[in-house]
């Protein structure tokens, strides 16, 4: 309970802080944005991946049946 108190109140004043300054509201609002571009592309990616992976196990199965 300590550690949620000492995150709370670590939260309440980097709150504070950003609503005292704009241009460090900006750069939050922003790294934010980016972040979640960068989940997204990941994401994206990880189900290309996972799709040609896919793929590569089919052909892999047909070959193995004709070749039997």
């Amino acid at each position: 309970i300590a550690l949620l108190i000492h995150t709370l109140a670590a939260v309440i004043g980097l709150s504070a802080l950003i609503v005292k300054s704009a241009l460090l509201f900006s750069i939050f609002k922003y790294v934010g944005a980016l972040y979640l571009i960068y989940i997204g592309i990941k994401a994206l990616l990880a189900v290309r991946n996972k799709e040609n992976l896919d793929t590569n196990d089919l052909s892999l199965n047909n070959e193995n049946e004709h070749t039997s």
